[in-house]
């Protein structure tokens, strides 16, 4: 008895310890350090479900439009990232670009082979951060917790990984059919139609 009652209290020790970990955990941040995919399925989860509170919760129409813009230059920036990278590592027959760009989302050290998308990773971090932190007309706020925004990652595919040791092409086809898995969709796509009851 005197065992069971102590494993319970570690149990509930850790239990405590995870959740006090969750709930200081920047989602966001954390998804770049696993890498591209986590950062990108991240964005692809939670961006519509910003546009979506913002039209059910947010009442300053100037506020629900600059949501929307930012998620339309969001979108644009997101999809042509996956896109190009897509197109040239099909064009290369290799993955090499994946995997320069996952370390450099997860350690910043430029190189010159992949310099045609930091643009447009600045342009996702920009308009990904404008809904990430949305203004509702009186005040900025995170509009998810990190309990939704976890359960909107999900689980990371693997897939992705266990077959890099295949030719290239097998590679670079597994990593695109991936990657525009992951592409956005567009707000009329997301948000209901309006006026037709």
């Amino acid at each position: 008895m005197k065992k069971y009652f102590c494993a319970l209290i570690l149990f509930h020790s850790l239990a405590s310890m995870a959740q006090s970990n969750i709930e200081t955990l920047d989602i966001y941040e954390e998804s770049k350090k696993i890498g591209l995919v986590s950062y990108l399925t991240l964005i692809q989860h939670y961006a519509p479900q910003a546009v979506i509170y913002a039209d059910k919760n947010i009442q300053d129409a100037t506020a629900v439009d600059e949501v929307n813009k930012s998620y339309i230059f969001l979108t644009i920036g997101f999809n042509s990232l996956i896109n190009q990278l897509s197109a040239d590592m099909n064009q290369k027959n290799s993955p090499s670009r994946y995997k320069k760009l996952n370390t450099y989302l997860k350690d910043r050290n430029g190189n010159k082979k992949i310099e045609n998308y930091y643009t447009l990773l600045e342009l996702i971090e920009f308009h990904f951060m404008k809904l990430y932190y949305m203004n509702d007309g009186s005040s900025t706020q995170k509009i998810v917790g990190p309990d939704e925004a976890l359960a909107f990652v999900g689980g990371v595919p693997y897939t992705i990984y266990k077959d890099f040791k295949a030719v290239n092409t097998a590679k670079v086809a597994a990593l695109t059919t991936l990657l525009k898995e992951l592409r956005l969709k567009s707000l009329s796509e997301i948000l209901p139609k309006k006026g037709k009851e």
